[in-house]
């Protein structure tokens, strides 16, 4: 059953309703916002009744009927998606997922990144290769 959502800005005075599933992660609706109203999704800081939304969430935590409000305040400096506090500007980018996060939230693990398997993955590799790069060969050992 789709849920119709009513995005408030009250800096630009707008509202713009979007229709998603309850199932329907934030990133994406973060994503159609952008969509229509040129507003990154790093700058967005959504809420309902002043609670503020993760991303890591999805919108059923937070809407229990099939309608909606959605408060949108834009954020001059960018901020952790997780815990509101502000990203570290050096080390705070997540590579994998692009965003930017506070120092107890830089690691993948820590902020469950959506793109934690292939941060494995190329984790996996890159130790595979020292480890065959490091290996005893007979042809080593004789040479000594």
């Amino acid at each position: 059953m789709p849920v119709c959502i009513t995005v408030e800005i009250p800096s630009d005075e707008l509202k713009i309703d979007i229709v998603v599933s309850p199932t329907t992660s934030i990133p994406l609706i973060k994503h159609k916002i952008h969509e229509q109203t040129d507003i990154p999704s790093k700058q967005q800081c959504l809420s309902v009744n002043d609670i503020f939304i993760k991303n890591t969430d999805k919108l059923e935590n937070y809407v229990k009927e099939d309608k909606c409000l959605i408060t949108l305040k834009k954020m001059k400096k960018p901020r952790c998606p997780v815990c509101n506090k502000k990203t570290v500007l050096l080390v705070g980018d997540c590579s994998y997922c692009k965003y930017s996060y506070c120092s107890q939230h830089r690691l993948p693990e820590s902020h469950d990144c959506s793109h934690i398997n292939e941060c494995k993955e190329s984790q996996y590799k890159k130790n595979s290769d020292l480890l065959l790069s490091q290996k005893c060969v007979g042809d080593k050992v004789n040479s000594l």
